[in-house]
This record gives C-alpha cells, sequence and structure tokens, in this order.
C-alpha cells in the first residue's frame, strides 16, 4: 500500500481520494502535504508558497496570521515585489504562513521532506525563508540534523543524505554538535545508524566550522546508558566504522555509564575481530583493563558464553524472522487519514514496513528475513481460544460492511472496524501461528510479527470487565494474536512444548490475555442485567483449554503496566482509572488454593476426571504506580526493571517454559501520551527487557522467543518517532540475541544490575540537590544584599544624606557594586549528566 494516503488497496479493490490537486485544495496544511509526498516535486511546492493576501483560508489551529498561539515564529518575509505584475494590489502574493508551522502531529514541512529525503523540497523551503526558525525546530526531539543522520540507516539514501548535508550546511543556523532529547549528536547517530560515509562528511563538517569541538564530539557519551561512537561501532560490528573513528582520535579508553571499555563491548558481543583491532591500539596492558564489575574482556566474553579464539569472525545470516501482512493494513479504524486522527491506524505499520523508509528497513536488519504473505489462521486455532458465538459476530459485522475505507462501524467509543478487519485479525493471528511454525523447524531462533490490529485486551468473549470498570471495551483488539499463537505452539507440537510462557510489557495490563488464561480453568461467568422492572442474574459456564485438563499449570502469563488514577492532580479516580483499571500488583504463581468455583460446572459433565480443581493459573501482575513530584528523577526507570529483576524472570525461570511470547506494546514510551505518564520507558528498556528475555528463553527453551505487536502510537516523527526506535530497539535485541543461545540470564547478574543502577540513580540525585541547594544559597545570600542595601539607603534618607553625597556612583559612571553572576542552567544540566 502507498502511504501517500492518495490511495488504498485491499482484496476488494483500490480506492482513490481524489487527485493531488484537489487534496491540496482542501488541505489545511498543503505545504506539508507536499513535502510528505512520495514525489518530490518543487514546482508544486513552489505553487502552494505563495497565498494571495486576501486569501480566506487560515491554517487550522492558529491565530492571527496563521502561527502557534504558543510559537515564537515570525512571519515569513514578504517576497521582492514585481515591478512588472500585472496582480492588482487586492492579490498580492505572499510567503504562505506554513512554511515554518506545525501541523497536528507537530512537523514542520521542513521536517517532513527530510522524513521522504525530498531533497529538491528541501532545497526550495530553504532558499524562501524556513531556515532560520524550521532549522531550529525539534521534531518528536530531533532537530533537522538528527533526522538526516537517522536516515543514512537506510541504505538506498546515502547518497541523498549526504547531498542533504551539502545543502543544510549552506545555512549558518545548523549546529552539528547539538543534542537531541536522547541526549545524541547527528555525528553519534550516524554511527548508531552504520554508515560511514555520512559519519565522515559530519566528522569533516564539525572540523571545519568547529575545530575546537572534534576531539569532543568523538568521545561525548550519548543516550542513557552513556555510549560512546566507539561502543556504537562496536555494537554494530563496523571494522571500517571502528578503525575510521580511532583514526580521528577517538579514545579507546572511554567507558560507557557501566564502566565498560570499548574491548569489554566487543567481547560481550563476540566480536574478536573488533577485540583484536583494539587490542593494537591499546597496547599491552589491554588483557589487563577492566571493567566496573572487576572483569577483564576475557571474563567477559567467557560471561556472555563465547569461546574465545583469535580467528577473525564472519558476519552471520540473522537467525530472526520478520512477519506481517497486506491486509493488516486494510483494517481501518477510522477514515483514511494523513495526519492527527485516531492513535490505532494503518500510519502504525508504515512507519515499521514501509519500503522505503520503514524503520524495520534500515540495515540493521539487512540479512533479516521477512514474510509479507503470513498464512490465515485456521478457525481451529481461533476457537481455541474465543467463543464461536464472539468470532461469529465479528465475521457478520465485518463482511456487512461496504467495501470502502471510509466505512467504519464502531463496536464501542474505543474500536471500531471496516470490511477487512476480521481478515485483518486472522492474518494477524495466522502470522503468530507461521513463526511457531518457522521457529519449532529449527530454521529460526526467534521472530517478530508486525501486525494489526492488537490483540492483548481480547478476552474468550471479547471485551474484559472487571469491578473498577463494569462495562469494559475492546481497546483497539479483536482476536488475542498471542494467545492463539501460544495455544497453537502447546497443542500442535505437544511432544516438544509442555510449558508456554507469555511476557507482556504494554503499558496496558493485558487483561484480554489474563482472561483466556483464566479460562483455563473451569469457571462460571455471572451477568446482571438491570431494568425499569426488575434485575436478574445469569450464570454460564465457561471452559475453554489449549490441550488437557492440567493446561494452567503449563501456562505462565505476567504483565508490567500502569495501574491506577489517571492523574494524581485530581482527587483519585474522579477523572477515572487508567485503562483498562484491572491488573492490581499480584502473584498466583505461589498460591496453594485456588477460588474458581469449579464444583457446579464439573458436576455438569460426562467425564469425571478434570484434573486437580484447586490448580492455579500462573499469573503475574506488576501494577505500576503513577510518578509523584516528590520522586527521584530517573528512578521510574530502575523500578520498572525491578520489576523484572525481582518478581517477573526469577518465577519465569523457575517456570522453565518450552517456548516464550512477548507481547509488545510500545505505548510505555516515556514520549507517549497514551500512557498518562506511566511507567516512562526509553528505547534503551526496551533493548534491555528484549535481551533478558532471549536470555531466559536461552536458558530454558533454546532461545524460541516470538514477539508481536501490541500497542505505541507516537509515531508523527516516523523514522525518528519514540514508537519507531523502540519497535527498532526491541527487534534488533531479538536479531543479536539470537546469534548467540549461549548467553543466559543469572539473578548475580540481575542484582549487580539492580544495586548499580540503584546507586547510580542516587548518586546523580545527590549532585542535582547539591546544584539546587547551591543555587538557594546564591538567591538567599542576594536576598540579604538587597535588604542589606534597602535598610542603608533607608538610614541615609532618614539621616537626610543622598545616594550621591555618601558617595555612590554618579549616574552614567560604572558601578562599584558586584553583581551576582547569571546562573548557566545549559552548563549545570550537562554538570549534573556527567
Amino acid at each position: 500500500m502507498d502511504d501517500s494516503s492518495t490511495s488504498s488497496s485491499g482484496s476488494g479493490g483500490s480506492y482513490t481520494y481524489g487527485t493531488q490537486e484537489q487534496q491540496l485544495s482542501s488541505s489545511r496544511y498543503p505545504l506539508h502535504d507536499i513535502c510528505d509526498s512520495p514525489n518530490d516535486d518543487p514546482i508544486l511546492l513552489q505553487s502552494q508558497l505563495f497565498i494571495s493576501l486576501n486569501n480566506d483560508n487560515k491554517p487550522a489551529n492558529q491565530t492571527g496570521f496563521g502561527f502557534d498561539d504558543d510559537s515564537d515564529d515570525e512571519p515569513a518575509p514578504l517576497p521582492p515585489s514585481d515591478s512588472n505584475s500585472n496582480t492588482q494590489s487586492s492579490e498580492i502574493k505572499v510567503l504562505s504562513p506554513y512554511i515554518n508551522s506545525r501541523d497536528p502531529d507537530d512537523n514542520t514541512p521542513l521536517h517532513l521532506a527530510l522524513t521522504r529525503c525530498n531533497i529538491e523540497c528541501v532545497r526550495t523551503l530553504l532558499s524562501v525563508g524556513a531556515d532560520n526558525i524550521s532549522l531550529t525546530k525539534k521534531c518528536d526531539g530531533s532537530f533537522p540534523v538528527h533526522v538526516v543522520s537517522c536516515l543514512s540507516a537506510l541504505t538506498e539514501f546515502t547518497d541523498q543524505c549526504l547531498e542533504l548535508i551539502d545543502i543544510l550546511n549552506s545555512h549558518s543556523a545548523v549546529d552539528w554538535c547539538l543534542k537531541d532529547d536522547d541526549m545524541k549528536t547527528p555525528l553519534l547517530l550516524s554511527v548508531q545508524a552504520n554508515c560511514l560515509p555520512v559519519s565522515r562528511k559530519i566528522l569533516e563538517t564539525i572540523k571545519s566550522r568547529q575545530t575546537d569541538r572534534t576531539y569532543e564530539q568523538l568521545n561525548l557519551k550519548g543516550g542513557r546508558e552513556g555510549l560512546k561512537t566507539l561502543h556504537i561501532a562496536i555494537k554494530n560490528k563496523n571494522i571500517d566504522m571502528l578503525e575510521f573513528l580511532v583514526e580521528e582520535n577517538a579514545d579507546v579508553n572511554v567507558t560507557d555509564n557501566q564502566g565498560n571499555l570499548p574491548i569489554h563491548v566487543a567481547a560481550e558481543n563476540g566480536w574478536f575481530e573488533g577485540v583484536n583491532r583494539l587490542k593494537e591500539f591499546m597496547g599491552e596492558d589491554a588483557d589487563e583493563k577492566e571493567n566496573v564489575r572487576g572483569r577483564t574482556w576475557k571474563q567477559v566474553a567467557t560471561n556472555a558464553g563465547y569461546t574465545i579464539h583469535d580467528s577473525t569472525s564472519e558476519e552471520s545470516t540473522s537467525k530472526t524472522k520478520i512477519y506481517s501482512h497486506s491486509l493488516c493494513s486494510s483494517h481501518y479504524s477510522c477514515p483514511p487519514i494523513t495526519r492527527g486522527g485516531a492513535d490505532e491506524n494503518i500510519n502504525r505499520l508504515h512507519v515499521l514496513i514501509n519500503k522505503t523508509n520503514g524503520t524495520l528497513r534500515t540495515n540493521h536488519f539487512s540479512t533479516t528475513t521477512w514474510d509479507e504473505s503470513c498464512q490465515r489462521a485456521s478457525i481451529a486455532d481461533v476457537l481455541r481460544v474465543h467463543d464461536y458465538k464472539y468470532v461469529e459476530n465479528l465475521t457478520k459485522k465485518s463482511h456487512q460492511l461496504p467495501d470502502r475505507p471510509s466505512q467504519t462501524y464502531s463496536l464501542d467509543p474505543d474500536t471500531s472496524i471496516s470490511r477487512w478487519s476480521f481478515e485483518a485479525a486472522m492474518r494477524a493471528a495466522g502470522s503468530l501461528t507461521q513463526a511457531v511454525d518457522d521457529v519449532m523447524s529449527g530454521n529460526f531462533q526467534n521472530g517478530f510479527c508486525a501486525i494489526r490490529p492488537p490483540g492483548h485486551h481480547a478476552g474468550p468473549r471479547g471485551v474484559v470487565t472487571c469491578p473498577n470498570d463494569p462495562a469494559g471495551s475492546h481497546g483497539f483488539c479483536l482476536l488475542n494474536n498471542v494467545a492463539i499463537g501460544a495455544a497453537y505452539a502447546k497443542n500442535i507440537y505437544r511432544k516438544k512444548i509442555k510449558k508456554v510462557a507469555i511476557v507482556d510489557f504494554d503499558v496496558h495490563h493485558g487483561n484480554g490475555t489474563e482472561a483466556c488464561v483464566e479460562a483455563l480453568l473451569p469457571n462460571v461467568i455471572v451477568t446482571t442485567f438491570e431494568s425499569d422492572f426488575a434485575n436478574f442474574t445469569v450464570k454460564d459456564m465457561a471452559y475453554k483449554p489449549w490441550l488437557s485438563e492440567d493446561d494452567s499449570k503449563n501456562v505462565f502469563f505476567s504483565s508490567t503496566h500502569g495501574y491506577g488514577p489517571r492523574d494524581y492532580r485530581i482527587p483519585p479516580n474522579v477523572g477515572g482509572w487508567f485503562y483498562p483499571a484491572s491488573g492490581a500488583t499480584g502473584n498466583t504463581v505461589e498460591d496453594e488454593t485456588n477460588d474458581i468455583p469449579v464444583e457446579e460446572f464439573i458436576m455438569s459433565q460426562q467425564w469425571t476426571r478434570m484434573g486437580n480443581a484447586r490448580s492455579n493459573c500462573n499469573i503475574i501482575n506488576c501494577g505500576l504506580p503513577l510518578p509523584v513530584p516528590s520522586d527521584i528523577p530517573g528512578m521510574q526507570r530502575v523500578n520498572t526493571r525491578d520489576a523484572y529483576r525481582k518478581n517477573i524472570f526469577p518465577a519465569l525461570v523457575d517456570f522453565d517454559p518450552d517456548f516464550i511470547f512477548i507481547s509488545a506494546g510500545f505505548d510505555a514510551h516515556a514520549k507517549d501520551s497514551m500512557n498518562f505518564g506511566y511507567v516512562g520507558m526509553v528505547e534503551e528498556d526496551y533493548e534491555w527487557v528484549t535481551r533478558e528475555i532471549v536470555k531466559i528463553a536461552n536458558l530454558c527453551c533454546e532461545g524460541r522467543v516470538v514477539s508481536c505487536l501490541e500497542g505505541g502510537y507516537k509515531i508523527h516523527g516516523k523514522m525518528i518517532s519514540p514508537f519507531a526506535k523502540a519497535v527498532q530497539s526491541h527487534v534488533k535485541a531479538l536479531v543479536d540475541g539470537g546469534q548467540n543461545q549461549n548467553n543466559i540470564w543469572t539473578q548475580e547478574d540481575a542484582d549487580f544490575e539492580s544495586d548499580f543502577e540503584t546507586r547510580a540513580v542516587e548518586a546523580k540525585e545527590r549532585k542535582r540537590q547539591a546544584l539546587l541547594e547551591r543555587q538557594r544559597e546564591d538567591a538567599r545570600m542576594e536576598l540579604v544584599r538587597m535588604q542589606e542595601r534597602q535598610e542603608a539607603a533607608k538610614l541615609l534618607a532618614e539621616q537626610g544624606v543622598t545616594e550621591n553625597s555618601a558617595g555612590e556612583e554618579e549616574p552614567g559612571s560604572p558601578s562599584k557594586k558586584r553583581r551576582r553572576a547569571d546562573v548557566d542552567y545549559k552548563k549545570l544540566d550537562e554538570e549534573m549528566e556527567e
């Protein structure tokens, strides 16, 4: 499907929503639409850059002449007047106020042109006045210079990125030493993108413009793990990049936040070619260098499960497979959109798998296998998890809709479906069963399913309710993909797969998956109906085994998520519960009793053997609280990791699964507004949790892991969006983890990490508090001095002595009073980061 949003294709045919000219004439953001087009059309852009002075169409969400209420933007300058023009004064053309404005997704036209690598549009925008403003604006935390660096990860864009650097360099507002919101510079991002030509070009630019900052940029730490350019080049196993950086004076003895030298990172990743090259640069004592744990590179390699050798490592083919299907983009949760719109929409997949600039199409996944024609789930696999009545109802409602993307039907206020929604859900579930088959064949170690609609809120009968939300909702979900995949593995591969585990790190509780796991035990569903005349209840028996009577003992489910009110600034829960209002912290794994009323159900059955009626479901919920202002900055991320290190991971290892499934939701990202501030993960956290799960899979089940996409909605920056970066970190961890089945999880490592990270955050907080105290003391002393001056002036006034006669300075003369120096808050922030 072309993601220009001018057309859509599904199994039912092709639709056109109007010509580009028609769309522009009715668009509220014409410049943004042109710059976001797959066609680099500067002529069309120029035709829209200037508008008539008497034009009645004003930019949306703008005041005055089209500028944000909270923006410092100034109107763009008028173009030179043309004395030969026949245009009447009432039709004088002025530069469009859209040129530096943001659309509802927070993008400027320049940002959109850059993400598309529309070079001529970029050149045109900068030539008419977008430079001084748009070049200093961020999109999803990234300046234009960062966008170019990130784009260089797409191999086919390398030449365009080099040209874009030249274009940007022609404008004085460009600064190649800026940090983005992730504390990364353009140089560091280009190294992370694994693009040597762009890294070389950026460093040449820095040398020519800011020579004194070259060494700093090479050795500046970036990101929340404090990685330097060398650490990142080594993680990418790029020998050419490594040698280039060292030649340019990158320090081979720099450390990251955990005290690891580049040689330790090389050893941890089993890259002995890099180890040997670093030893040449470091000298004779390279073998003796220790990290913060007192380990040499050899000990690090051994601990990671590698056999130390001196031979040059060869690039191996990825053992990870990525799955998707075109029908997943034919599920319309809202009419086709260009920007804004519903949170769960087709653009979520475009950001990931678009063949032009999808984040999973970068060079990090160049050896990864794709399957974009996933099998359709069989009805038997679906009914193993869901009730037939629910599935039939979905099928009917979906198939009764007209075959037009604009025609949707609302299942509830959250969730809508279109003509192909049910088929998209069947393909999404089918991708899980296909991934299970591929992993069980031994051809692949793990897999990631880039699919929609998501599924972890779908219970056996669809909507799952709870006491805090008696109505419930579908939560964008139709079929529970991960439960269908887990049930399929346990049933079809019953001789080898006895136990399955599901780990859910979406910010919302996986209440649907939990309900599917609870349905492995017989239970009674009580439904209450109320009317004006009477109230009555209906009891219904429910039981959805995946294979046998002891399923509940052999299925593990864990979920980390936000639990509590939407906002602490209002009285508890007046504003409602955070969706889905369930999942309070609890652990049934260690329970010895079960409260599910099964006796009535058992007595009604024709068989006599039902297993242990008191067997428990293995469920661990970690309901994480909403941060409060008194919390230590940075401790939220440590607490989230500790939920895994101290609760989930030890229990998962004890459970000893034969297959691990991941419900991978990325709406817990700190920048995703859907989480109301809960959890607050970042890219490094998604990489970490995935890496640890893979280690447990290596320990317990020969590395078998299948992950499927759930939530994650901050997509507006496309490839540079938090969603795209988080998914890329997750899948890259799967790819890297699939290369080494000997790297296993240990409680010792987990305990050390927890203690180290806690102490690091506390130390940083002490430093921050010391700085704040110093500022408060300076302010207090200034207040004392001001009071002393006021009292002295008052005393002189009472004595009838003027200030000048008392020896004060004459007007216009240099002041003899010592002025308090201004506080450099930027410098203070940098000091706190050290």
